[in-house]
């Protein structure tokens, strides 16, 4: 974490992002219909701890750019994919035809939960973010830290863990990464200061 990174403005924006979070988890909630509650956990961490242990995950990505600049990636395991798939789909539709559409339908969600996400940030901010397309890959848990730990301009890291239910099975291990690339100029200073948290 460099120097211009100060604490007090990291945990400003970790709330902020948080919220985005929340927000992105509303509108996961509204695409599988469920009602139940969320559990939400954020912590900052130095990308070179950064540790996941779920074995393979189905990732969504997303490159952002204005005044932060960075990549989102949502994280659900394998087991939770295949969940959120029947919910999605229901339960006429076999796994060869799950497998089949995995990519566009999780691609989809993971677009709508992302951008819901930044859209929060953006609005607490005040200003514009632009995001490419999402992309959804399957990663290994050590794939993932490494792609992550090779990014060379990430200059922070906010880990979110997203605990979701869906009809009535909790969905444990699920994760939002946001990775920073560029420091707090005075700019993004000054509207994280001015923030409501």
């Amino acid at each position: 974490m460099t120097e211009t990174l100060r604490q007090r403005h990291f945990e400003k924006l970790a709330k902020i992002i948080n919220r985005g979070t929340g927000r992105a988890v509303q509108g996961f909630q509204e695409i599988i219909g469920e009602s139940q509650p969320y559990w939400l956990e954020k912590n900052g961490i130095d990308v070179n701890t950064l540790q996941l242990n779920a074995g393979n995950y189905g990732v969504v990505e997303q490159e952002f750019t204005g005044l932060l600049n960075g990549k989102v990636l949502v994280l659900f395991t394998a087991e939770n994919v295949q969940c959120i798939l029947q919910k999605m789909l229901g339960d006429e539709m076999d796994a060869q035809g799950l497998n089949d559409i995995e990519s566009e339908a999780m691609g989809e969600l993971g677009n709508i939960m992302v951008n819901a996400g930044l859209s929060a940030i953006a609005d607490s901010l005040h200003v514009l973010l632009e995001s490419t397309v999402t992309c959804y890959k399957q990663y290994s848990n050590d794939t993932i830290v490494t792609l992550i730990q090779q990014e060379s301009n990430v200059d922070s890291i906010l880990v979110t863990h997203v605990n979701l239910m869906i009809s009535g099975t909790a969905l444990l291990g699920g994760k939002l990464i946001m990775l920073l690339n560029n420091e707090f100029n005075q700019e993004i200073t000054e509207k994280i200061e001015l923030s409501a948290t």
